[in-house]
């Protein structure tokens, strides 16, 4: 039975009130497919309403709204077979654009760790290259201050005697005397004046080094040879 309101309006005509029905579902559907197209563009993209949406899209950054992207779509095609499944997808709808929502905010943490990773690795790589900077300026420092010389020194007195002391001056004066200096013997004169181009007999003995100063040292031997060739690298003292 209609009320007084339905009385007072006029007849009741039943076409009038299934059209208006239908227009309301028609209303619903579209709502619903708005929602589910907004849900499909944040969840996967390839809908065309929003900019961007390929690479800015739950899927691109996290991977995890294709099930909610798929179940809005199944909400979508069920909105347009009934009115009230259609008000069942825009409801699926809104809870997938939520959780693309929520899977674009994860996204954008794991960016900004990755970001942070980034700078990071950064800091790290620009240390690296001050410290091979420093390692390469050391070596080149080196480098700069070793020096060679090669002396011939030789002995008048008869063994155990010797006197085959001489003076080497540095090229480059040193800071300190810790510097180093190697010795390597390249010639021998025997005591019957017999030249050799090593010493493989053993008669210079040993080269000793002594009285170093910033500008300089002395040298000897300590064998019976009449004479010795020895080369002398300094490094180091700076």
């Amino acid at each position: 039975m209609k009320n007084c309101c339905d009385c007072m309006a006029g007849p009741y005509d039943p076409l009038s009130d299934v059209l208006s029905h239908t227009l309301d579902s028609g209303r619903e559907r579209r709502t619903a497919q708005a929602w589910a197209a907004t849900a499909k563009s944040w969840a996967v993209g390839d809908t065309g309403i929003r900019a961007g949406e390929e690479t800015d899209n739950a899927k691109y950054y996290a991977g995890q709204a294709a099930g909610s992207a798929s179940a809005a779509d199944t909400a979508a095609g069920a909105a347009a077979a009934s009115t009230d499944a259609a008000a069942g997808a825009a409801m699926a709808a809104a809870g997938s654009a939520g959780a693309a929502k929520t899977s674009q905010d994860a996204a954008g943490t794991h960016a900004g760790a990755a970001k942070a990773s980034e700078t990071a690795a950064g800091a790290a790589a620009t240390r690296a290259e001050a410290a091979a900077q420093k390692a390469a300026d050391i070596a080149a420092s080196v480098n700069l201050t070793e020096e060679h010389h090669t002396v011939t020194l030789t002995n008048t007195l008869a063994y155990p005697g010797n006197d085959s002391e001489d003076t080497v001056s540095l090229t480059v004066n040193r800071l300190k005397t810790d510097y180093t200096v190697d010795a390597h013997i390249t010639g021998v004169k025997l005591p019957d004046g017999t030249a050799m181009n090593d010493d493989s007999t053993g008669i210079a003995g040993h080269v000793v080094l002594f009285d170093k100063a910033l500008n300089g040292f002395k040298v000897k031997y300590t064998g019976a040879a009449k004479a010795a060739t020895v080369e002398l690298t300094v490094r180091g003292g700076m």
